[in-house]
């Protein structure tokens, strides 16, 4: 399966913070460094809006609502997954 290691750190952000909106967890997940050389290199991590959006969309979150400010989904992980 594309994007475990991705989808692993969304889990752990998403456990730690409480539910976000996309644009939060992309914003996150931009930030991630490599842990060998401590740069941002890894170019797994700089994904953009419709790969995040794709990957919130399988069995580990759910859709708990919908920012109509600033148009973006609000994505919690799901209970049997905490």
């Amino acid at each position: 399966m594309k994007h475990i290691r991705l989808t692993n750190k969304i889990k752990t952000y998403l456990k730690e913070n409480g539910p976000k909106n996309t644009r939060e967890i992309q914003v996150y997940c931009s930030s991630l460094r490599n842990k060998k050389t401590g740069s941002r290199s890894n170019v797994m991590f700089h994904q953009n809006m419709n790969v995040i959006g794709n990957l919130m969309r399988r069995k580990y979150f759910v859709k708990i609502g919908h920012d109509k400010d600033i148009a973006l989904d609000i994505w919690e992980i799901k209970e049997e997954y905490k």
